[in-house]
């Protein structure tokens, strides 16, 4: 199994593990199941290897800012996407799901988001390998100003 963690961004280590690290630990696989793929820092989108899923870390960007590795990693997503790759993306990383899909990603209208949110899931995810355990309702942190 091989699963590409895209990192996004960094986190200081005075607050925590980085991203890619909490996402293994997450997963809960040993960490040569991983590509760790670091877009931000110019790490290259490889075409030629073949993945079992696709999982986009959060960051502290704002996916309004402008970025050289935005349209490639969108164009890398849509290829794999059309493999039937599963792809899930956390905060940030849905904000550039949604990108590459055609969605828009503005600031959240009720402005900054931070706590505990309830998030009802539609009845699709009853049949969703990953989800489907939470469903119907779970209660996450967040802490965003930007929204899909």
């Amino acid at each position: 199994m091989n699963i590409a963690i895209l990192k996004m961004g960094t986190i200081r280590k005075s607050v925590s593990e980085d991203y890619d690290v909490l996402l293994i630990d997450g997963i809960g696989l040993s960490t040569d199941h991983f590509t760790i793929i670091d877009v931000p820092n110019g790490n290259e989108l490889p075409y030629d290897i073949e993945l079992d899923g696709i999982v986009i870390s959060g960051a502290s960007k704002m996916l309004t800012d402008e970025f050289d590795w935005l349209e490639p990693l969108s164009e890398w997503l849509r290829y794999f996407a059309k493999k039937h790759v599963p792809i899930l993306g956390i905060c940030f990383g849905h904000q550039i799901i949604a990108h590459a899909w055609g969605g828009k990603v503005l600031d959240n209208p009720n402005g900054i988001e931070v706590g505990t949110k309830q998030i009802d899931f539609r009845k699709e995810v009853k049949n969703d390998q990953l989800l489907k355990e939470y469903y119907p309702v779970i209660n996450a942190q967040v802490s965003h100003v930007q929204s899909v």
